[in-house]
């Protein structure tokens, strides 16, 4: 067993060998950790290997598809859609370091990551989406690592890649509000593609996402009261059962589609049948063709939902809320202001004027 001990500004492990005194720093200052805890993890860890080295005991050998596997049981309480996609997306992890022979965990290499992030770029795929591969392969090992029963994968040493946006930029931003209404007018004089305004609408008045919005249901709509509100349950951004619902304000446009949809129905229906989102962004892309108007995706719809909101002066606050948000770089991302705006100087001047001239008139 060894003894954790301080050494001028840094914590260290101190054993004993063949009646020899031995040290080993935790690379942790005391400063940081006045009361040893994180050292004493250090120091557990430790003796934790030397016990299994005295007992002739080896590390469990533990393979990538196990620890994956292993990873996606861990996110059960996550969206079938999120849990389909991490499926996908192990799987192909598991397809690539098997053909270069890579089978355990233990036998990955921050050069074999280096080769993965080269030969994703090479195939044209974006930051974000070699991201998401390796931030996946990473919660498996931290994950294995705290079983202590395999040899600790430092993921700290391995290249990062940065989370950058789509290939195709100028596909990424926002719609105005008049083009969304000319989109939805549009739907709404071809028969054949009617039915597209319903989701167009709710993914560009509500702000939900494409996957919260199959998730919709008749009793999540709440038209009572002067707010009326729709309950959208998010598993991308809930850290806990609490956080799993948010509320979002329903808007005008959109509020005489809910009643009718609403309307005699039980609260555990489906408030739509979601079309195929690979069908929706060909419909989208088409309208968009048709009057002229820059194709920005479907996600486009929720950046404008924001945008919107943010430049009718709703609180920051309330704007992070209703769209699911933790982090306020997020919300900012989401902002999108027309350069040519102006005006608004004299609007501020004339908005000060007005209350004092109302503060001059009140009655003492």
């Amino acid at each position: 067993m060894s003894s954790l001990i301080k050494r001028g500004a840094v914590w260290y492990i101190t054993w004993y060998v063949d009646g020899n005194q031995r040290w080993k720093s935790t690379r942790i200052k005391v400063s940081d950790d006045p009361g040893g805890k994180s050292a004493k993890q250090v120091q557990r860890d430790h003796d934790s290997r030397a016990a299994k080295q005295i007992a002739g005991l080896e590390d469990e050998r533990l393979t990538i598809q196990d620890a994956l596997a292993r990873q996606i049981a861990s996110i059960r309480q996550a969206s079938v859609r999120y849990q389909g996609d991490c499926k996908a997306r192990a799987s192909r992890l598991v397809k690539w370091f098997e053909r270069r022979g890579i089978v355990l965990l233990e036998q990955i290499l921050p050069k074999h990551i280096d080769k993965l992030i080269e030969e994703r770029k090479r195939a044209g795929l974006a930051g974000k989406t070699i991201k998401y591969d390796l931030d996946q392969l990473k919660a498996a090992i931290k994950i294995a690592n705290r079983t202590r029963t395999i040899k600790p994968i430092a993921v700290g040493a391995w290249p990062t890649v940065a989370r950058t946006t789509a290939m195709r930029p100028e596909r990424v931003g926002a719609y105005s509000l008049d083009e969304v209404t000319r989109i939805i007018e549009y739907l709404g004089k071809r028969q054949q593609r009617k039915h597209w305004q319903i989701p167009i609408k709710l993914l560009a008045y509500i702000g939900c996402r494409w996957g919260e919005l199959e998730a919709l249901r008749v009793g999540d709509v709440d038209l009572r009261g002067q707010s009326p509100m729709v309950r959208i349950e998010s598993h991308k951004t809930a850290r806990s059962r609490k956080e799993q619902h948010r509320y979002v304000e329903v808007h005008p446009a959109i509020l005489q589609d809910l009643a009718a949809l609403v309307s005699g129905r039980g609260t555990e229906d489906l408030l739509i049948n979601v079309p195929d989102r690979h069908n929706a962004c060909n419909v989208l892309t088409r309208a968009c063709k048709a009057l002229k108007i820059r194709y920005r995706r479907l996600h486009g719809l929720r950046h404008c939902w924001i945008s919107t909101m943010l430049s009718a002066g709703v609180p920051l606050a309330v704007v992070m809320t209703m769209a699911g948000h933790r982090n306020l770089s997020t919300t900012q991302g989401y902002l999108h202001l027309d350069p040519k705006q102006t005006g608004w100087i004299s609007r501020l001047t004339t908005a000060n004027e007005s209350a004092n001239d109302s503060t001059k008139n009140k009655p003492v």
